[in-house]
């Protein structure tokens, strides 16, 4: 079998490397950065509400609002494409983790979906401005987003054999391609630096990129 780097990538969600090896740790750490990826895709492409003075400055806003769902919604969606083989896998460890990755992207893709359609019948006349369904979209967006940090964290055990010596299941090579790979997508922030961004995509990144620091030197 050809061997997969992270400098590889799952998530341009085209038909090329789509058929992983599902028990893989080192592809599915890889397809894991890509989702993350398209994930904090998705939040750049967030445009907030400014001021208008004109009717034209409220057309042009909200054309680019509903653009900019429909993007982040396909972010979304290639992200849980992107993680979805190992939600297959018959390898537990990574099976149970992916599964409910997938299930987070598609979640908020679906709050995407639904965001679009309420500009869509503002623009028709069909409904005016709900303040409280914005509210509410909103924390259902961070409760999301909260929800896969935690899942990332947890689910470093599955980079981890033998318990609780513990021994990485990625060889240095690949432990240090993958650490690239998060430097190059998501920069150096540590954690802590991370959250500060108020992107939990990025934090998580972080968080992978700090778990596999640690293993320097060892096997």
């Amino acid at each position: 079998m050809a061997t997969f780097a992270a400098n590889d990538s799952f998530a341009a969600c085209l038909p090329t490397n789509t058929r992983p090896d599902k028990r893989d740790a080192n592809m599915w750490a890889v397809a894991l950065v890509d989702s993350l990826s398209q994930a904090e895709l998705s939040l750049q492409r967030d445009v907030p509400d400014k001021p208008v003075r004109s009717f034209e400055e409220v057309i042009e806003q909200i054309t680019t609002q509903l653009t900019a769902a429909k993007l982040a919604k396909d972010d979304l969606a290639c992200a849980a494409t992107v993680i979805r083989p190992f939600a297959e896998s018959d390898n537990e460890m990574l099976q149970a983790p992916s599964m409910v990755l997938e299930s987070i992207y598609l979640v908020p893709a679906g709050l995407h979906n639904e965001r679009i359609e309420k500009i869509q019948d503002a623009m028709t006349g069909k409904t005016g401005v709900d303040l409280k369904w914005a509210s509410d979209l909103a924390a259902r967006f961070q409760k999301m987003w909260e929800t896969l940090g935690q899942t990332v964290a947890v689910s470093m055990e599955a980079l981890v054999q033998d318990h609780p010596a513990g021994i990485l299941k990625l060889n240095e090579p690949q432990r240090l391609e993958l650490i690239r790979k998060i430097e190059t997508t998501f920069g150096k922030d540590s954690s802590d630096e991370a959250s500060a961004k108020d992107s939990m995509p990025r934090f998580s990144a972080a968080l992978i990129r700090q778990f596999l620091m640690q293993w320097k030197g060892r096997r």
